[in-house]
Protein backbone atom coordinates (compact mmCIF):
# COMPACT_ATOMS: atom_id res chain seq x y z
CA UNK A 1 0.00 0.00 0.00
CA UNK A 2 3.19 2.60 0.50
CA UNK A 3 2.55 3.11 -3.34
CA UNK A 4 -0.75 4.14 -3.17
CA UNK A 5 -0.07 7.33 -2.28
CA UNK A 6 2.08 8.04 -4.94
CA UNK A 7 -0.35 6.96 -7.32
CA UNK A 8 -2.71 9.00 -6.26
CA UNK A 9 -0.07 12.17 -6.37
CA UNK A 10 1.21 11.15 -9.78
CA UNK A 11 -2.94 11.43 -11.30
CA UNK A 12 -3.42 14.64 -9.18
CA UNK A 13 -0.42 16.17 -10.64
CA UNK A 14 -1.31 14.98 -14.50
CA UNK A 15 -4.93 16.15 -13.74
CA UNK A 16 -3.53 19.57 -12.88
CA UNK A 17 -1.19 19.71 -15.36
CA UNK A 18 -4.11 19.63 -17.98
CA UNK A 19 -6.44 22.84 -18.37
CA UNK A 20 -10.16 22.18 -17.12
CA UNK A 21 -11.95 22.74 -20.56
CA UNK A 22 -9.26 19.90 -21.89
CA UNK A 23 -10.98 17.14 -19.27
CA UNK A 24 -14.56 18.37 -20.00
CA UNK A 25 -16.49 17.76 -23.32
CA UNK A 26 -16.82 20.18 -25.70
CA UNK A 27 -19.55 22.32 -25.66
CA UNK A 28 -20.29 25.31 -27.58
CA UNK A 29 -20.75 27.07 -24.42
CA UNK A 30 -17.45 26.95 -24.12
CA UNK A 31 -15.79 27.55 -27.52
CA UNK A 32 -17.82 30.70 -27.85
CA UNK A 33 -16.81 31.89 -24.20
CA UNK A 34 -13.40 31.46 -25.21
CA UNK A 35 -13.78 33.11 -28.06
CA UNK A 36 -15.50 36.12 -26.45
CA UNK A 37 -11.98 36.07 -24.25
CA UNK A 38 -9.69 35.98 -26.98
CA UNK A 39 -8.58 32.47 -26.02
CA UNK A 40 -8.56 31.73 -30.05
CA UNK A 41 -6.40 28.69 -29.70
CA UNK A 42 -8.63 26.91 -26.62
CA UNK A 43 -11.43 28.07 -28.98
CA UNK A 44 -10.15 26.54 -32.30
CA UNK A 45 -9.54 22.96 -30.35
CA UNK A 46 -13.04 23.01 -29.05
CA UNK A 47 -15.21 23.84 -32.14
CA UNK A 48 -12.38 21.12 -33.84
CA UNK A 49 -13.50 18.30 -31.14
CA UNK A 50 -17.49 19.65 -31.95
CA UNK A 51 -16.99 19.35 -35.63
CA UNK A 52 -14.98 16.12 -35.57
CA UNK A 53 -18.15 14.82 -33.28
CA UNK A 54 -21.03 16.15 -35.41
CA UNK A 55 -19.39 17.59 -38.99
CA UNK A 56 -22.99 18.15 -40.09
CA UNK A 57 -23.67 21.52 -37.72
CA UNK A 58 -23.26 24.37 -39.86
CA UNK A 59 -23.07 26.71 -37.03
CA UNK A 60 -20.00 24.62 -35.62
CA UNK A 61 -18.31 25.73 -38.95
CA UNK A 62 -19.26 28.61 -38.95
CA UNK A 63 -17.70 29.89 -35.70
CA UNK A 64 -14.37 27.73 -36.29
CA UNK A 65 -14.18 29.92 -39.44
CA UNK A 66 -14.66 32.85 -37.21
CA UNK A 67 -12.03 31.61 -34.99
CA UNK A 68 -9.59 31.02 -37.76
CA UNK A 69 -9.98 34.16 -38.93
CA UNK A 70 -9.26 36.17 -35.62
CA UNK A 71 -6.26 33.65 -35.73
CA UNK A 72 -4.65 34.49 -39.32
CA UNK A 73 -5.27 31.38 -40.72
CA UNK A 74 -7.21 33.11 -44.16
CA UNK A 75 -7.54 29.72 -46.28
CA UNK A 76 -8.76 27.90 -43.70
CA UNK A 77 -11.28 30.43 -42.28
CA UNK A 78 -12.29 30.92 -46.07
CA UNK A 79 -12.64 26.57 -46.67
CA UNK A 80 -14.79 27.00 -43.23
CA UNK A 81 -17.42 29.55 -44.28
CA UNK A 82 -17.86 28.04 -47.69
CA UNK A 83 -18.65 24.82 -45.92
CA UNK A 84 -21.53 26.48 -44.57
CA UNK A 85 -22.43 28.32 -47.76
CA UNK A 86 -22.48 24.37 -49.07
CA UNK A 87 -25.27 23.70 -46.61
CA UNK A 88 -27.01 27.31 -46.27
CA UNK A 89 -26.07 29.26 -49.56
CA UNK A 90 -28.77 31.94 -47.43
CA UNK A 91 -26.39 32.23 -44.26
CA UNK A 92 -25.59 36.15 -44.63
CA UNK A 93 -23.17 35.96 -41.93
CA UNK A 94 -20.97 33.41 -43.59
CA UNK A 95 -21.12 35.73 -46.83
CA UNK A 96 -19.90 38.53 -44.65
CA UNK A 97 -17.16 36.83 -42.88
CA UNK A 98 -16.15 34.92 -45.94
CA UNK A 99 -15.52 38.50 -48.01
CA UNK A 100 -13.58 39.73 -44.85
CA UNK A 101 -11.26 36.76 -45.52
CA UNK A 102 -10.86 36.80 -49.10
CA UNK A 103 -10.26 40.39 -48.67
CA UNK A 104 -7.58 39.79 -46.02
CA UNK A 105 -5.92 37.38 -48.42
CA UNK A 106 -6.14 39.91 -51.24
CA UNK A 107 -9.01 38.52 -53.29
CA UNK A 108 -10.63 41.72 -53.71
CA UNK A 109 -13.35 40.72 -56.54
CA UNK A 110 -14.28 37.47 -54.31
CA UNK A 111 -14.83 40.01 -51.51
CA UNK A 112 -17.11 41.84 -53.72
CA UNK A 113 -18.80 38.81 -54.50
CA UNK A 114 -19.48 37.60 -51.18
CA UNK A 115 -21.29 40.92 -50.06
CA UNK A 116 -23.27 41.67 -52.99
CA UNK A 117 -24.63 37.67 -52.31
CA UNK A 118 -25.06 38.90 -48.80
CA UNK A 119 -27.03 42.10 -49.57
CA UNK A 120 -29.02 39.81 -52.52
CA UNK A 121 -30.73 37.64 -49.94
CA UNK A 122 -30.81 40.58 -47.30
CA UNK A 123 -30.70 44.12 -48.83
CA UNK A 124 -30.81 45.97 -45.15
CA UNK A 125 -27.64 43.74 -44.29
CA UNK A 126 -25.53 47.24 -43.19
CA UNK A 127 -21.95 45.54 -42.84
CA UNK A 128 -22.28 44.30 -46.10
CA UNK A 129 -23.53 47.39 -47.34
CA UNK A 130 -20.38 49.46 -45.58
CA UNK A 131 -17.82 46.68 -46.54
CA UNK A 132 -19.20 46.88 -50.41
CA UNK A 133 -18.81 50.75 -49.80
CA UNK A 134 -15.24 50.93 -48.33
CA UNK A 135 -14.17 48.67 -51.49
CA UNK A 136 -15.83 51.41 -53.67
CA UNK A 137 -13.65 53.92 -51.96
CA UNK A 138 -10.76 52.03 -51.92
CA UNK A 139 -10.47 51.45 -55.87
CA UNK A 140 -11.08 55.39 -56.15
CA UNK A 141 -13.47 57.48 -57.81
CA UNK A 142 -15.29 56.32 -61.00
CA UNK A 143 -13.66 53.14 -60.68
CA UNK A 144 -14.49 49.40 -59.87
CA UNK A 145 -12.58 46.78 -57.69
CA UNK A 146 -10.09 44.91 -59.74
CA UNK A 147 -11.04 41.50 -60.36
CA UNK A 148 -8.67 38.91 -58.92
CA UNK A 149 -7.01 37.02 -62.04
CA UNK A 150 -8.66 33.17 -61.56
CA UNK A 151 -10.64 34.45 -58.53
CA UNK A 152 -13.38 31.94 -57.27
CA UNK A 153 -16.58 32.05 -56.50
CA UNK A 154 -17.64 33.26 -53.59
CA UNK A 155 -19.96 30.58 -52.82
CA UNK A 156 -23.34 29.15 -54.04
CA UNK A 157 -25.57 32.22 -55.34
CA UNK A 158 -28.63 33.03 -52.69
CA UNK A 159 -31.10 31.84 -56.00
CA UNK A 160 -29.76 28.11 -54.79
CA UNK A 161 -31.35 28.43 -51.82
CA UNK A 162 -34.49 26.50 -50.99
CA UNK A 163 -37.73 28.24 -51.90
CA UNK A 164 -40.01 28.64 -48.84
CA UNK A 165 -37.46 28.59 -46.59
CA UNK A 166 -39.32 30.87 -44.12
CA UNK A 167 -40.02 28.41 -41.08
CA UNK A 168 -40.79 24.89 -41.55
CA UNK A 169 -40.38 24.16 -38.29
CA UNK A 170 -42.42 25.27 -35.46
CA UNK A 171 -39.57 26.52 -32.69
CA UNK A 172 -39.19 28.04 -29.74
CA UNK A 173 -36.47 30.53 -30.22
CA UNK A 174 -34.70 32.52 -26.83
CA UNK A 175 -32.58 35.22 -27.99
CA UNK A 176 -29.72 37.14 -26.29
CA UNK A 177 -27.66 39.28 -28.12
CA UNK A 178 -23.90 39.89 -26.85
CA UNK A 179 -22.19 42.23 -29.48
CA UNK A 180 -22.29 40.21 -32.54
CA UNK A 181 -22.51 37.03 -30.34
CA UNK A 182 -26.06 35.69 -30.77
CA UNK A 183 -26.76 33.31 -28.35
CA UNK A 184 -30.02 31.05 -29.26
CA UNK A 185 -31.57 28.16 -27.53
CA UNK A 186 -33.96 26.20 -30.40
CA UNK A 187 -36.72 23.64 -29.40
CA UNK A 188 -37.88 21.68 -32.20
CA UNK A 189 -38.35 17.85 -32.66
CA UNK A 190 -34.72 17.86 -35.11
CA UNK A 191 -32.38 20.36 -34.10
CA UNK A 192 -30.21 20.14 -36.77
CA UNK A 193 -32.36 20.67 -39.63
CA UNK A 194 -32.88 24.32 -39.72
CA UNK A 195 -35.28 25.90 -42.10
CA UNK A 196 -34.92 29.75 -41.41
CA UNK A 197 -35.42 33.20 -43.91
CA UNK A 198 -32.28 34.06 -41.78
CA UNK A 199 -29.14 32.31 -41.60
CA UNK A 200 -29.05 29.93 -38.82
CA UNK A 201 -25.34 29.98 -38.95
CA UNK A 202 -25.62 33.01 -36.80
CA UNK A 203 -26.55 31.33 -34.14
CA UNK A 204 -25.65 27.82 -31.98
CA UNK A 205 -27.77 24.97 -30.54
CA UNK A 206 -27.33 25.08 -26.78
CA UNK A 207 -27.70 21.51 -25.33
CA UNK A 208 -29.28 18.55 -27.21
Amino acid sequence: MKGAPLLLLALLSSSLAVPVWAQEQPSADAALAAFRAGRYEEAATIWTALITQKPDVPGFHFWYGRTLLEQGHLEEAVKEFRAVLQAKPDSVESLYWLGVALKKGGDIEGARQAWEQALAVRPGYAEARQALSQLKSEAGPGRSPAPAAGAPSAGPSPQGAKSGSRAHHRVRVDLAKIGDIADVSVTTRNFLDYTFSAAPTDWYVRGG
